[in-house]
């Protein structure tokens, strides 16, 4: 029988994007006005007809002036100094689309080595960020790191790069293995040093130098948020080798970090929980859980609940743990993937000896999972059902090329509110649609190889169920010695109010949504009244 498997696990994937290319090259010149034709000569005026006053004539040597079309006057030439300097006054009082086609004009006008390029490309990268399309932002912004024509441009840069890392839907394979790992900056602020480090000893680490890696995360200077990252991933490759209380140590040491970001003691706490849940300290685990901020109502926290379940069971608090289970009931929680909850469920009623409940929870697993099960063994693709698909979206890996599936189109919708040339506007939503065409592709990918890894999972966990239906079966015919058997009948809570199928409850201001970590189960215990082994 499976338990709870502890320890923190990091999954990691390798993107494969397009590196940005090139500004296609400027529109041809407008073609040149053409000529006014020559006006008609004047054909004299015919003889007044009797009773009218007869035309006026033109003096002599006085010419009518015939009139001629009007013409829109040429545009007047703009050269790409001037161009350059009106896209930094249009961004220094916030037209960032003026200034990003004016920019563009110096970029699709100039040689990489003009003086004003690479100032060119930082200022275009910042604008269109500040526009709200980061990405496109970021092509600039990974030139100007990339090229380093320009040391001072260099660390706002890789600020800007930066952030959309730490939001978590980016180009990885861009910005990370291409510009980060691939590149030497040399001396930087304390700031994005400790950026570069960090990423530089995660690649390492995902390539398995495990020793480079530890180089890198060793120049991370102290004071900011890398530090305590740098550390947590160390646990992890810790906790993996065996080295339960070096790993223990090294977590507590995160949640001492004043400089430590949110996501980062999160993540500590979770794994000092996991790893006194290794140790059997239950207890413990259970109060540490409590230190773990999640958002309310999300797939966090019914992870989080799920893991609580599971202590509380060895605690043998199957009141708790069922009510826990209860909870992940909730509407907000259905769409969350936990098959597992359903053994632990079963397990649960088996140990208070209610066969037919603790039955009923074992063959509920075959119920909501067996058209996956069945299509697997037809051996249809996995990803092909939605049951399978939907879990497959739900890993860390598929969810967060997803996120960067969703930013690109939706700063792609923001493109066609963008008030700046058409030129330019032609250009980034060819890039956008290149972009999200192969990050699609790519999470097709993703989703393939999380599919077979749920696939495999639904197949250990269907053993598990029938193993359980055994059991309960073998459970039914043991009895328990005469001499074994309690003499004292447990006290009883009290039951609940009758007359209705619905659930009773005391309403004190509060919403069902508010009461899910206090639900409480009232079931009793038949293995005294029935006789039976426990």
């Amino acid at each position: 029988m499976s338990t709870f498997t502890a320890g923190c696990t990091l999954a990691w994937t390798l993107l494969l994007a397009p590196q940005g290319g090139r500004p296609p090259p400027p529109p041809p010149p407008p073609p040149p006005a053409a000529e006014p034709a020559p006006a008609p000569a004047a054909k004299p005026a015919p003889a007044a007809a009797p009773g009218k006053p007869a035309a006026t004539q033109p003096a002599e040597g006085e010419k009518k002036e015939a009139a001629k079309p009007e013409s829109k006057p040429a545009p007047k030439k703009v050269s790409p100094e001037q161009a350059f300097e009106t896209g930094v006054k249009a961004f220094n009082t916030g037209g960032y689309g003026k200034a990003a086609e004016n920019f563009y004009v110096y970029l699709t006008t100039q040689e990489p080595n003009a003086p004003f390029y690479d100032w060119s490309e930082y200022y275009l990268g910042r604008s269109l960020r500040a526009a709200g399309m980061a990405h496109a932002g970021d092509e600039y912004l990974y030139n100007v790191a990339k090229a380093r024509a320009r040391p001072d441009l260099v660390p706002d840069a890789l600020r800007g790069l930066e952030e959309d890392i730490r939001h978590g839907a980016y180009d990885e394979e861009l910005l990370v293995r291409d510009l980060i790992a691939g590149s030497e900056f040399g001396d930087v602020p304390n700031d994005v040093k400790a950026f570069v480090q960090y990423w530089q000893g995660m690649v390492d680490l995902r390539d398995g130098r495990e020793d480079w890696a530890l180089l890198h995360f060793h120049k991370i200077p102290e004071g900011t948020r890398y530090t305590a990252m740098a550390t947590h991933v160390m646990a992890v490759q810790a906790l993996t080798k065996g080295k339960v209380d070096e790993a223990g140590e090294m977590f507590a040491s995160i949640l001492k970090d004043p400089h430590a970001d949110l996501e980062t003691v999160n993540e500590a706490h979770r794994s000092l929980a996991r790893v006194l849940f290794e140790k059997k300290d239950y207890l413990g685990a259970l109060k540490k859980y409590d230190d773990v901020k999640v958002p309310f109502l999300s797939e966090e926290e019914a992870s989080i609940f799920l893991e609580k379940a599971w202590a509380r069971y060895y605690l043998k608090d199957h009141r708790g743990a069922l009510a826990i289970l209860l909870s992940l009931d909730a509407p907000s929680y259905r769409r969350t993937y936990f098959p597992e909850r359903w053994i632990l469920e079963a397990l649960i009623y088996k140990s208070l000896c209610h066969y037919a409940a603790s039955k009923a929870s074992a063959r509920e697993f075959t119920r909501r999972y067996g058209d996956a099960l069945k299509a697997l063994r037809d051996q249809r693709t996995p990803l092909a059902h939605p049951t399978i698909r939907n879990a497959a979206l739900q890993s860390p890996v598929a969810g967060r090329r997803l996120r960067q599936l969703k930013r690109l189109t939706t700063e792609r919708d923001r493109l066609l509110d963008f008030k700046t040339s058409d030129v330019l506007k032609k250009h980034l939503l060819r890039v956008y649609d290149l972009k999200v065409k192969e990050t699609g592709r790519l999470l097709e990918e993703d989703l393939e190889r999380e599919a077979r890894r749920v696939a495999d999972e639904l197949l250990d966990i269907e053993e598990q169920a029938r193993l359980v239906d055994y059991e309960v079966g073998l459970e039914v015919f043991r009895r328990v010695p005469q001499a074994a058997r309690r003499t004292r009948i447990p006290e009883r809570d009290k039951p609940a109010p009758f007359g209705s199928r619905e659930v009773h409850y005391l309403f004190d201001g509060e919403y069902w949504n508010d009461e899910l970590h206090d639900y409480q189960v009232s079931i009793e215990d038949r293995c005294f009244a029935e006789g039976l082994f426990k």
